[in-house]
């Protein structure tokens, strides 16, 4: 709860630098980290507690993801339909936090560079259990796909995914053709 009420309070701090900048390169990094305070105050909202841990339901938080950057997102771009594909699966909160922050970047990087101008597309997740893997995600999209040298870019946002996947000692996987994307993660 206090968690949460502290992540509102600085993405509040943020909105109000965002009302007083003009300048594009300003914007758009204080744009950026106030969409991932946000990632991370949606996860304390969706937390849970039982049996004295703290748990997050997995569909549910990333629907309120998607739809939150369609907003965030979507407003210049064409109609773009995301999906969750997965059963029940409860994550606690370290792992969804990993998971939210991961999942946020790579939809983000979808929404804003794999459908050109006006393009509809569609965005799925699927999550699964798999044996002696807790858990497997794969983020497929139907977009524009994405350049080799994107994915070798060392901009804040894939170093976050790479260093999150490293961290829950898990591997990305990536396979991007003019057909779409798909991130898989172990």
């Amino acid at each position: 709860e206090r968690s949460r009420d502290h992540l509102h309070m600085l993405a509040s701090i943020l909105d109000l630098e965002l009302l007083r900048e003009t300048s594009p390169e300003i914007i758009q990094p204080i744009s950026k980290s106030l969409n991932r305070i946000k990632v991370l105050a949606l996860i304390h909202q969706h937390a849970f507690h039982r049996e004295g841990e703290t748990f997050i339901e997995l569909r549910p938080f990333l629907q309120a993801l998607m739809r939150s950057l369609l907003v965030y997102i979507g407003g210049e771009k064409g109609e773009v339909i995301l999906e969750c594909d997965m059963g029940k699966i409860e994550l606690d909160l370290d792992r969804t936090l990993a998971i939210g922050v991961i999942l946020n970047e790579l939809l983000t990087n979808t929404l804003e560079h794999g459908f050109p101008e006006g393009q509809p597309g569609k965005i799925t997740i699927h999550a699964y259990p798999l044996p002696k893997i807790q858990l497997a995600i794969e983020v497929t999209d139907n977009g524009f796909g994405i350049p080799e040298s994107a994915w070798e870019e060392t901009g804040v946002g894939l170093t976050l995914v790479r260093l999150l996947v490293q961290k829950m000692r898990g591997a990305l996987h990536r396979a991007s053709t003019s057909e779409g994307t798909t991130y898989r993660i172990l």
